[in-house]
């Protein structure tokens, strides 16, 4: 009977205990209830959320990961074109054309491929002059069309080919699918034109995940502009600092002989570190190419950005805070340093404005004259290392080893006399060898 007594008197305790966490539970719930009609002004569920409306207009892509999606999709649309051979001399050779070919054909539209008539028959022939060729994308304009489906119009332009080439990319985010229109199609109908519920998918039009990086971007950049630099010289002037092509350059004709004059050198640079720098109102994006050329991209958004191609022409405060604060043979060095960018930035002019005005009319009388001394003396691109320097009233004797960057077996050792002014202003003067 007190084993009975016992279980009775546990059994109510138990149920005691959960009536009162019952309650306790559905004071919380009120009291959030409560808490709810405070912030919405009326009772609605926590987790109600109204769908987002699609932006129906047109509108320049400036949003990194969409942009740098359609740019892969143009990128693997390229690559698989050329893979194409058009007189395959092995059956691997045809094997590889032949997956090219069928790749391509799954990347596209259906409707563009029925409409312009496009089959794996005719296709390679379609695509000819566009194997082998470099491009370049100029600009990506798009247009929601649903919460999912979102169509670009790219526009490429193609080596050798005076007209651009466009392109309607659509992609479906809800499978991670992309199709392709070509050219024909994205000539006659506009981005509104298109209507899309859902595209297909299949193992070739599949929207790989990215992430883009700071090194992508700033590379990026740099390819774009170097190939303006050799397809295209003036769109690729409009692209400097305003403020710095005019110090720099002063006129386009200057920036053209400038061109011609180093165009095999451009054609073969590379960028081989970069630097990245956010700033209040801008990105900047730093490249220095194999001969530590340096190319320095000002980002307002994505693809937006103006160019300058050294730090002397205009002096940064960060460089005159640091010269600033530097002593005489900090300073001296950052001169040296400075010199010997312009000349492999083969920037002659602001390389004999520095020049103490004694030495440069006694040994070259102009500037013309120097150029030629400098490009007959010096290497195409120098490195220079301070061997020792000694001083006397701001005036530094400095030798010097001159090293060939491209061959670093060759040097020259040289004494360089520079003296420091007012400000970050110097003058020097050199040993004529």
């Amino acid at each position: 009977m007190d084993k009975i007594k016992k279980l009775i008197i546990i059994c109510t305790i138990f149920i005691i205990i959960i009536v009162i966490i019952i309650g306790v539970l559905n004071i919380i719930k009120n009291k959030q209830q409560e808490e709810e009609k405070d912030e919405f002004g009326e009772y609605k569920e926590v987790h109600t959320l109204e769908e987002p409306t699609p932006d129906t207009s047109i509108k320049k892509v400036n949003e990194k990961t969409k942009y740098y999606i359609v740019k892969n999709i143009i990128d693997e649309y390229f690559e698989y074109i050329n893979m194409i051979n058009m007189d395959p001399s092995t059956e691997l050779e045809k094997e590889d054309s032949d997956f090219a070919i069928s790749s391509l054909t799954n990347m596209y539209n259906d409707s563009y491929m029925n409409e312009f008539n496009i089959t794996t028959d005719n296709l390679a022939e379609k695509l000819e002059k566009y194997i082998g060729c470099e491009y370049n994308i100029d600009q990506i304009y798009g247009l929601e069309k649903s919460t999912a489906i979102n169509v670009y119009m790219v526009y490429v332009n193609i080596q050798n080919i005076e007209e651009d080439i466009n392109f309607i990319i659509a992609t479906d985010s809800a499978n991670s699918a992309f199709e392709i229109y070509g050219d024909e199609y994205a000539k006659k109908y506009k981005l509104e034109d298109i209507n899309i519920e859902k595209l297909k998918q299949n193992s070739f039009n599949k929207i790989e995940s990215i992430r883009v990086t700071n090194e992508d971007i700033a590379i990026n950049y740099f390819n774009n502009y170097k190939y303006k630099m050799l397809n295209n010289i003036e769109e690729s002037y409009n692209m400097l600092d305003e403020e710095y092509r005019k110090k720099r350059f002063g006129n386009i004709d200057e920036y053209k002989k400038y061109i011609s004059e180093n165009i095999e050198s451009i054609r073969e640079i590379v960028p081989k570190q970069y630097l990245y720098n956010q700033y209040e109102n801008y990105t900047e994006y730093v490249c220095r190419d194999q001969y530590e050329n340096l190319y320095i991209f000002d980002e307002k958004a994505i693809m937006d950005y103006t160019v300058k191609l050294d730090t002397y022409t205009i002096i940064t405060d960060k460089f005159k805070e640091e010269y600033a604060n530097g002593n005489n043979n900090k300073k001296v060095i950052m001169n040296m340093d400075k010199f010997i960018q312009m000349i492999n930035n083969k920037d002659f002019k602001s390389a004999y404005q520095v020049l103490n005005n004694t030495f440069k009319e006694n040994n070259f009388g102009s500037e013309e004259a120097f150029k030629q001394y400098m490009k007959n003396t010096y290497y195409n691109y120098n490195n220079i290392v301070i061997n020792d320097f000694s001083s006397e009233n701001n005036t530094y004797i400095c030798k010097t080893t001159i090293t060939n960057k491209e061959n670093e077996e060759e040097t020259k050792d040289m004494n360089i006399i520079m003296r420091l002014n007012q400000g970050t202003d110097f003058e020097m003067s050199f040993e004529i060898i």
